[in-house]
């Protein structure tokens, strides 16, 4: 597969191709906007899109850009939780952004919407890279209208993140180190998870030169220091816990104060399926993600399959709340699906249906602040 996907130069898009991906961008948009907004009129929620798209995460990123992390926890109703576990490019973004519109939900969105753009550009220029989808796009289609979108066009990192992981994995394909330097870097510092990045880049820089001459050639030796640059920013906000609070790893440590704490898989997932209802649902979602990293070995996709291994391994150690979303903002998920569906045009018909129904119903849930989209 690794020889499909080498040539440096990469994949150019057309004018039509450009055409499609600002055809797509603004359809999700309005499609998603405008089902939440109805719903949330319906139900008695809020009643513009500004309001009604800002739930949950999205609070703690307006108070980061607004106050700056905490000093002590202060928030929840047991006043335990701090807003130590956002990670601060997406806030400071959207803060920068902020100085030209003076309105911190809009940045934030604008920075999502703009993330989501590029992820659409980028999508289709990984999945022709890698020899999916020569014809078609359905990568857009998938993509934007995937059953966890909504998350694409609100106040989240999930936008920013699969933009980033999707240029780390292009450029590694195209051996462009210094640019994987750059956005590995960002995507570590907008989820403390982006550093696992450093796996599927020494994985693919592996396959490209072999293991016994890599530390022989130059591009070995970018690589190399690639992989020591990622964590920078993630490093830094540590060292920046330290002097704030006293702890490094505060932004794990405060995860307590949303029930979360490190325990055995077996332990979680035991009591998804006793607690029945949302727990059988998340359970389902992390089998689901495994059949995906199963299907992502079996095609020899072994840097993709890693990379969901890991972002899906960690945080199942707290817990399976939030497991859908998590899942759904993995880049590699939807190469799996590409790569499933190509040339089988009745499949991906199929998979576009069935995702654009379960979005309807997933943004209704969330525009109504219902926990199990979170």
């Amino acid at each position: 597969m690794i020889d499909e996907v080498s040539t440096p130069k990469g994949v150019r898009l057309s004018k039509a191709d450009w055409k499609m991906i600002i055809f797509v961008f603004l359809l999700s948009r309005l499609f998603i906007y405008f089902i939440g907004l109805v719903a949330s009129r319906i139900y008695g929620g809020d009643n513009t899109v500004l309001a009604a798209f800002c739930r949950f995460d999205c609070v703690w990123y307006q108070r980061i850009m607004q106050f700056g992390y905490d000093l002590a926890p202060q928030w929840l109703s047991d006043h335990n939780a701090a807003n130590w576990a956002f990670m601060p490019v997406y806030p400071l973004l959207a803060k920068g952004v902020n100085i030209f519109f003076n309105s911190p939900i809009l940045s934030l969105y604008l920075i999502s919407n703009v993330s989501f753009f590029m992820a659409l550009t980028l999508i289709l220029m990984l999945s022709r890279q890698m020899g999916f989808a020569k014809k078609g796009y359905f990568p857009l289609w998938l993509l934007a209208f995937s059953p966890y979108s909504v998350y694409f066009v609100s106040g989240y990192t999930e936008s920013l993140f699969l933009a980033l992981t999707l240029a780390v994995f292009l450029l590694s394909y195209r051996q462009q180190w210094l640019y994987v330097a750059v956005f590995g870097l960002l995507l570590a510092g907008t989820r403390n998870l982006g550093v696992m990045s450093v796996f599927p880049v020494l994985i693919i820089a592996v396959r490209h030169y072999g293991l016994r001459s890599f530390f022989k050639t130059n591009k070995g030796l970018e690589v190399i220091a690639a992989l020591w640059i990622i964590p920078f920013i993630l490093f830094s906000y540590m060292l920046y816990l330290y002097f704030l609070v006293g702890d490094g790893f505060a932004f794990t440590h405060i995860q307590i104060a949303w029930t979360r704490h490190i325990d055995s898989p077996v332990h979680w997932l035991a009591k998804g399926l006793s607690d029945g209802g949302k727990g059988l649902y998340l359970v389902g979602m992390v089998t689901f993600g495994w059949l995906i990293n199963l299907y992502l070995v079996y095609r020899r996709l072994w840097a993709e399959a890693v990379f969901v291994f890991i972002c899906t391994f960690i945080p199942l150690l707290t817990g399976i709340t939030a497991m859908p979303r998590y899942l759904f903002g993995l880049a590699p998920v939807y190469i799996a699906f590409i790569a499933l569906s190509d040339k089988k045009p009745n499949l991906q018909t199929a998979l576009l249906v069935l995702s654009s129904a379960c979005l309807s119903f997933i943004v209704t849930g969330f525009v109504m602040s219902k926990f199990f989209t979170v």
